[in-house]
């Protein structure tokens, strides 16, 4: 009498885990990596949204309107003549083991006027954020948020040399 056994024997099963732990292993530096890479991105194009909607609202009421920019990853958005906030992000909403720098070093806000542009009346506004991963995550990845005169915004990689690319930092 033959009988037919169904499913995996013992040595089976423990070959495919070992393959599986193997797979894994190479795999969970390069998952680190991309994690911390979309943290970077994230992080750049959050401010690059909150400049944007300052900028707007400023057009909108056709008044001062300013952004007030942390180097925790937070930010606020304010009317200046009524101190009303229309927006913000505290540093707990968003990721961790990011490094940003604001440039010029001291400046934390952009304002606009009316008509959308930079007003440099209210002090020497931010012109540039830099952002990368903290030092204890494995993220080759950084990013600069260029704030032009004309607060018009571009996310650069300073990485990038050939001045032809869309990437490219200029003057930065």
């Amino acid at each position: 009498m033959k009988k037919n056994i169904k499913g995996f024997s013992l040595v089976e099963l423990m070959v495919s885990i070992s393959i599986m732990s193997v797979l894994i292993s190479l795999a969970t530096p390069n998952f680190a990596s991309w994690l911390a890479n979309l943290r970077v991105v994230n992080t750049a194009t959050g401010y690059n949204l909150a400049i944007m909607q300052a900028r707007a609202e400023a057009i909108k009421l056709n008044q001062l309107v300013t952004v007030t920019l942390g180097t925790d990853t937070s930010w606020e958005i304010k009317v200046d003549a009524s101190g009303a906030v229309l927006n913000k992000k505290m540093s707990n909403e968003s990721s961790t083991g990011i490094a940003v720098t604001l440039l010029p070093v001291g400046s934390t806000t952009i304002t606009f006027n009316g008509q959308g542009l930079v007003n440099s009346t209210a002090g020497a506004p931010v012109t540039s954020v830099a952002v990368e991963a903290n030092a204890g995550f494995n993220s080759p990845k950084k990013l600069n948020l260029v704030i032009g005169d004309g607060g018009a915004t571009k996310i650069c990689d300073p990485a990038v040399t050939v001045t032809t690319d869309d990437n490219y930092c200029k003057g930065v």
